[in-house]
């Protein structure tokens, strides 16, 4: 069985090819044919993103569809872009980056974590503070 950006690739290329004039796509020999069907999937191919939300809202006489697509930016010349400016920045300055990003990191692991056993020891009943919530400490006094 295809998956479903496979089946994608395969209609985008069908698509394609049909939109190229009759007599010229006629013209073409059956070699040149595959090879411009097998370019045109490896071009379909490569369209992977980190979020891709595809849906339809119907209204009485029609369709509307939406697609919201996001992921990294994979052109060369962007890319050419990045590890210019990677090489541009100093060394302090990307090691500073880098730790800054790694305390950010286990900071919000060890934020989950204590919230997980927070609720895992409030859901079993365990009581270590009598009469004090972690509630009394959060609140904002107006």
């Amino acid at each position: 069985m295809k998956s479903k950006s496979n089946k994608s690739s395969e209609t985008f290329a069908e698509f394609t090819m049909s939109r190229i004039d009759p007599s010229v796509r006629a013209s073409f020999t059956d070699v040149q044919r595959e090879a411009i069907r097998q370019a045109l999937l490896a071009e379909g191919g490569d369209t992977r993103h980190s979020l891709d939300l595809r849906f339809t809202v119907s209204f009485y006489f029609t369709h509307y569809y939406f697609l919201i697509l996001a992921g990294r930016d994979r052109r060369r010349s962007t890319h050419s872009k990045e590890g210019i400016r990677i090489e541009k920045t100093p060394w302090s300055v990307r090691k500073l980056i880098s730790a800054l990003a790694y305390f950010a990191l286990i900071g919000v692991f060890l934020y989950v974590m204590f919230l997980g056993l927070y609720v895992l020891k409030r859901e079993m009943g365990i009581d270590i503070f009598p009469n004090f919530h972690m509630k009394e400490l959060i609140e904002i006094p107006v």
